[in-house]
């Protein structure tokens, strides 16, 4: 599998402050709707680390494996729509609009993409039985953008949430601080510029049946959507 990029979890090189970065989206995007991308959903792999490259090299490797056995069996890699914004990452199927995964930002707490091959994006999250799961996606040419867009909703999250709490920051906003560092580091590889039929039911280390859910989802706000570079 290619390399995978430095991830959210790797720390700046420096404590300097850097300059306020120019963004792909206009902010409002992120706020009043969501920046959207088709993809393929790859499934999700429960992982034993909140964040770090080779946790997610490891986890893409084992869900690229699943996917590729899936295709020689006649399966196909179910199409998505991503959409992200500053309150989290929502996946729906293509079709019907059906919400399969909606993760607010402040659970997330790794994302990153494969620098090499620019094609899968991938994240790690907490949910609710408290245990970290890997969700990967197929976005050909489109993963570093989507990594990037990860990064500013991050930026736009955390700034919405200091106007909140005012010059008093709480536990949340350190969080969410430490995570937006990660997340940009991630999406930048650390330097600066802008830069199947349905899986198995998920035990450790196998990928996740998406479910969509039984009631319609509320249609996706349109919003930009990132050209391949």
């Amino acid at each position: 599998m290619a390399e995978i990029g430095q991830g959210v979890g790797a720390r700046r090189q420096s404590s300097t402050r850097k300059a306020p970065r120019t963004w792909q989206h206009p902010t409002s995007s992120l706020v009043k709707g969501s920046i959207v991308y088709n993809v393929k959903y790859w499934g999700r792999v429960e992982v034993s680390q909140p964040s770090g490259a080779v946790t997610v090299k490891e986890a893409i490797d084992q869900l690229g494996a699943c996917v590729q056995d899936a295709k020689q069996r006649g399966g196909k890699t179910p199409k998505v729509v991503l959409a992200v914004s500053y309150k989290g990452i929502r996946t729906a199927d293509a079709k019907t609009k059906a919400v399969m995964h909606m993760h607010p930002l402040g659970k997330i707490s790794y994302a990153g993409d494969d620098k090499t091959s620019k094609s899968v994006f991938a994240y790690i999250v907490r949910e609710a039985d408290s245990k970290n799961y890997c969700y990967a996606f197929k976005a050909d040419g489109l993963a570093g953008q989507i990594s990037l867009t990860v990064a500013q909703a991050f930026d736009v999250a955390l700034k919405e949430l200091n106007k909140t709490l005012g010059p008093d920051k709480g536990e949340m906003s350190k969080r969410m601080e430490t995570a937006q560092n990660k997340v940009e580091v991630a999406a930048t590889g650390g330097g600066g510029g802008s830069s199947q039929p349905p899986a198995a039911q998920p035990v450790a280390h196998s990928v996740a049946q998406p479910v969509a859910l039984q009631q319609p989802a509320p249609a996706l706000v349109p919003a930009p959507v990132a050209a391949p570079v």
